[in-house]
């Protein structure tokens, strides 16, 4: 669970941060007014603890299967209840920190495809007057994909409140303008958001858990794991 809270947190700092510098950089405030960037929709997010809880209980039996696996291979299934409480949490935490409110925000998951939709608040000077403390629509449609030990998140597309925007332009205004962590990169030719797969096991362990694999259909997302014992 704390690795996929992490990746979650992550992608939910990236897709802000492309908000905030579409927002501040761009002047759309200014040019269209707060009306057409506010949410096209709502949703009533709540946090669910025991939902997190028996996902951390799947989680560990995942990890006794990969041990008695002769090919040391294991899948894991979550449904997109699943991925909205960890996206509650990682919102809630997002927002605890004071810079960017989080409303709500939901996952929507497709056959091959990703959808982060949710409504953010800006409270920053930097912010033009007239979107401070309004909420802010995105919608984002996103297919991911495993290649290597990285994770490929390609923007398929973005939408400020109701105004479409061209994904490749947003990557490439962000990559430029945002201070990136190491292990996310932006590629706007590409479109593509891209995320250094960590070890999933303990640093103890003697072993690494890899993810090999993601498998994404309508209201579930199987995640396809490998132990690698060294020689």
């Amino acid at each position: 669970m704390r690795v996929l809270a992490l990746a979650f947190r992550v992608l939910v700092w990236a897709v802000l941060g492309l908000l905030v510098v579409v927002v501040t950089g761009a002047g759309l405030g200014v040019l269209v007014g707060p009306a057409l960037l506010a949410p096209a929709t709502s949703y009533s997010m709540e946090a669910d603890p025991a939902r997190v809880e028996a996902f951390e209980a799947r989680l560990a039996a995942t990890g006794r299967e990969l041990l008695r696996n002769p090919d040391r291979t294991a899948s894991l299934e979550l449904e997109e209840a699943d991925l909205n409480a960890l996206l509650a949490a990682a919102a809630a935490n997002l927002s605890a920190q004071g810079e960017v409110l989080v409303p709500w925000a939901v996952v929507s998951l497709l056959p091959g495809e990703v959808r982060l939709a949710g409504a953010v608040v800006l409270a920053d000077s930097s912010v033009p007057r007239a979107l401070r403390g309004r909420p802010i629509g995105l919608d984002v449609r996103l297919e991911p994909r495993v290649t290597g030990e990285r994770l490929e998140l390609t923007v398929l597309g973005l939408r400020l409140g109701r105004i479409p925007l061209p994904p490749g332009l947003v990557l490439g205004v962000a990559g430029r303008a945002l201070p990136l962590p190491p292990e996310l990169g932006l590629d706007w030719r590409r479109r593509q958001i891209t995320l250094a797969l960590p070890d999933l096991a303990p640093p103890d362990a003697g072993a690494e858990v890899r993810l090999t694999g993601l498998e994404v259909d309508r209201e579930r997302l199987t995640v396809l794991v490998r132990l690698v014992v060294p020689d």
